[in-house]
């Protein structure tokens, strides 16, 4: 009896999981550039406020502290988001920095439409303050369905990972929490090699940064 009941259990639960890697997400549901809300967010760097503004057919999304304000410019395509720049801006005690970093082409950061198991890679150069030119490789995967909780409540998420590595021995990984008309409740960002945040979490005793959502403000 045991054993038949074992049995059915492993069985139904290996139709929700096939039922899961069947399931298409809308891209545009699961990371809503919306103009009308600010996120507040929990972070190991301190609270942190992201925000969206739109310029022409671009989104520029803005994650700031009270060290770190970091600008990215995305676009959207039928068939993803593509990321076309960041600008970053640190500030610690007496040292401050600042970077930009372009693509030769828009790259891909997460595709339409997500499915579980579903992975995408993409292939490029960034250029670092409009000089420095170095391959890079943006790997995503979508992992799976995650229930979490963080400050603001429980959701359920699902779970996509960024790789980015490039040339210059930097490698970059972003794992992000996506919920439904929500977007974003929680980031993880490791960061190992060079570059300017990896500098600045070094300098504040940090490898991992993790932002999790308190609140959502609906601006007028």
């Amino acid at each position: 009896m045991k054993k038949i009941i074992l049995f059915y259990i492993v069985f139904i639960n290996s139709l929700f999981a096939q039922q899961d890697s069947a399931t298409l997400f809308n891209l545009s549901e699961y990371f809503p550039l919306n103009l009308k809300t600010k996120m507040i967010f929990n972070s190991t760097i301190g609270e942190t406020i992201r925000t969206v503004q739109k310029a022409d057919s671009f989104y520029v999304v803005s994650i700031i502290t009270d060290k770190l304000k970091y600008n990215q410019t995305y676009c959207k395509k039928g068939n993803g988001i593509y990321l076309i720049s960041t600008e970053q801006n640190v500030k610690i005690l007496f040292f401050s920095k600042h970077a930009e970093v372009a693509y030769n082409e828009p790259a891909l950061q997460l595709k339409q439409p997500l499915r579980i198991g579903d992975t995408w890679q993409w292939n490029g150069y960034q250029i670092k303050n409009g000089k420095d030119s170095v391959a890079v490789t943006m790997s995503g995967r979508v992992i799976a369905n995650e229930r979490i909780e963080v400050p603001a409540g429980k959701f359920e998420t699902l779970k996509v990972e960024i790789i980015i590595t490039d040339n210059d021995v930097m490698k970059t990984v972003l794992t992000q929490w996506l919920v439904k008309d929500v977007g974003a409740v929680k980031t993880q960002i490791e960061t190992k090699g060079r570059g300017i945040l990896h500098w600045a979490l070094s300098l504040m005793g940090y490898s991992i940064i993790v932002f999790e959502l308190e609140k959502i403000i609906t601006l007028p």
